[in-house]
Formats: structure tokens, C-alpha cells, sequence
């Protein structure tokens, strides 16, 4: 039952960040930091020890930390907490898939997004929050 409550809740938080990334292009602590206290507590439930879990927290934030730090705009700091949540929730492995397709499902965004409307995208932002929250809930229901 408590996993089920964990579940919904984790699901609800990523729902809500991707609405507001959508909109605002930024992701509040507010939601961020609450939805990585669920994931930390699912995992505490699971049974796992605190070392694991903080060696995939770090790991999901330093990869997309590292990127925001060598890139200009693009990802911010809220997309990288995020990306810690989600390594800590799904592991490692599935961390990097749920990566992989959230970078796949942006480029297939922004090419239909460039195909159907001849913008020029370089001036154009993309909340990518979304991109990592669909494949993500897609694990955590199946």
C-alpha cells in the first residue's frame, strides 16, 4: 500500500514539473526537492542502503551538471536535480536509458517542431523536463 502512495505521489510530482517546465522553462525547488525525498524514501522502503542511494544521486546530478557546466543555456539546474531523482528511483542502468530516450523523444520534438513550422530553432527553448518525466513514469508503471 505505501509502495502504491509512493508511486501515485512520485507519478503526480513528475506531472506537475513537466506542466511547469512547459510553461515557465524552470523547474522549482519547490517540486524538485520533494519528489527526490520520495524517490530517497521508496528506496529506503525498497531496503537499500544510504550509500547506494547517494552514489546514484550524485551520479544523476554530476552527468547533467557537468553538461549544463561545458554548455552555454540549455540545461538548468533543476533539469539536473531532477535527473538525480530519477537515478535514484530507476538505478543506474535504467538511468542512462530513460537518458538515451529522453534525448531521442527531444530530437524527434524539435525536428517535427522545425519541419512544421520553419522557425529557426537555435533562438527557441525546449523544457526538457518533460522529455525525462515521460520515460520515466513509463517505468515506474511497467
Amino acid at each position: 500500500m505505501i509502495s502504491l502512495v509512493l508511486k501515485i505521489s512520485i507519478i503526480a510530482f513528475l506531472i506537475m514539473i513537466s506542466i511547469i517546465d512547459s510553461i515557465d522553462f524552470r523547474i522549482p525547488l519547490y517540486f524538485n526537492i520533494p519528489l527526490l525525498f520520495f524517490n530517497i524514501l521508496f528506496q529506503v522502503y525498497s531496503g537499500e542502503h544510504s550509500l547506494e542511494i547517494s552514489l546514484k544521486m550524485l551520479t544523476g546530478f554530476m552527468m547533467l551538471f557537468l553538461i549544463r557546466l561545458f554548455t552555454t543555456g540549455g540545461l538548468g539546474l533543476g533539469d539536473a536535480i531532477l535527473s538525480s531523482s530519477i537515478a535514484v528511483l530507476h538505478g543506474i542502468r535504467l538511468w542512462i536509458i530513460i537518458m538515451f530516450s529522453a534525448c531521442a523523444l527531444a530530437l524527434l520534438f524539435t525536428l517535427v517542431l522545425f519541419l512544421m513550422t520553419n522557425i529557426d530553432l537555435r533562438y527557441k527553448r525546449i523544457a526538457f523536463a518533460p522529455f525525462l518525466s515521460f520515460p520515466t513514469i513509463i517505468f515506474i508503471l511497467f
